[in-house]
């Protein structure tokens, strides 16, 4: 992988901007996002480009301007960017995230709304502000959501990993980002392993478009915060990285026959391992 023209910015808050822009540029046309930018005299302020190379930030506001290109506010409010935070620890990001995906009145088991917008058999039904927890239980156990949604433990890493999608890769981020927080070297190792496993996959992720050395150098940093863990797992980079360049993936837990077939194939289990 080219290292050396893609150098990470490794300020979250640029990198969302640059994987935000790119998607722009895949979604729309450059005189769409240009005119956004155009000043009351008419002239571009050229700040996609600043966006795009890292050099500049978007903030929501510019975001909003282009709603209208399907997804991509959705790509700029993905919950993995602050998780990315180098310089301070995201503290306030990593509380309202395990608050809002974990579920304690279901076993504390991991929830994400948007899996239910891939489900045909509640018509693709999302969460709101009005659909609580309790409305949600009453549905649990029926032919809907049985054995539709994958329901996993809270600390399951290595389950949420065979997810293979960006809610798994970001559960997976929070709990390494909480074990660090709590200096829990073993489970920070543990929760590593299985991070490292699922980045080929979400490194593929069209969010990530031309962006898979920054995300990597990101993910470098912030295993190297508690550097005891690192005696307790060996991570293999150049075969993450080759697994990228090969378009080597988990399937995505969605696009199985069922939910007992989620699982980590061998070639991506290779990329890390626990020592003790």
């Amino acid at each position: 992988m080219n290292n050396e023209a893609n150098l990470p910015t490794l300020n979250w808050r640029r990198f969302r901007s640059q994987a935000w822009s790119k998607y722009l540029q895949n979604n729309s046309t450059s005189s769409e996002i240009d005119c956004q930018l155009m000043s009351e005299l008419g002239e571009s302020s050229k700040l996609q480009y600043k966006w795009a190379n890292g050099s500049a930030s978007a903030t929501r506001r510019s975001a909003e301007k282009y709603s209208s290109v399907r997804g991509s506010l959705e790509v700029f409010d993905l919950d993995l960017f602050p998780l990315l935070d180098l310089t301070h620890f995201p503290k306030k990001a990593l509380r309202s995230y395990l608050k809002d995906n974990i579920w304690p009145e279901l076993n504390n088991t991991w929830h994400f709304e948007s899996d239910f917008s891939v489900l045909k058999e509640i018509g693709y039904r999302r969460l709101n502000s009005t659909y609580l927890a309790t409305d949600f239980l009453e549905y649990q156990g029926t032919a809907l959501l049985n054995g539709h949604i994958p329901s996993i433990q809270r600390n399951d890493s290595l389950k949420l990993a065979s997810r293979g999608d960006m809610n798994g890769f970001t559960a997976i981020l929070a709990l390494v980002r909480e074990a660090e927080s709590n200096n829990d070297i073993k489970m920070h190792a543990y929760h590593v392993t299985s991070l490292a496993q699922a980045l080929p996959t979400i490194a593929q992720n069209p969010v990530f478009t031309d962006l898979a050395d920054q995300l990597i150098e990101f993910i470098k940093h912030i295993l190297n915060k508690i550097p005891e863990s690192r005696e307790r797992v060996e991570i293999d980079w150049r075969n993450i990285e080759s697994q990228i360049q090969d378009g080597i993936s988990i399937t995505p837990w969605y696009q199985l026959e069922n939910l007992e077939k989620m699982c980590i194939p061998p070639i991506a289990q290779g990329c890390s391992k626990l020592l003790f």
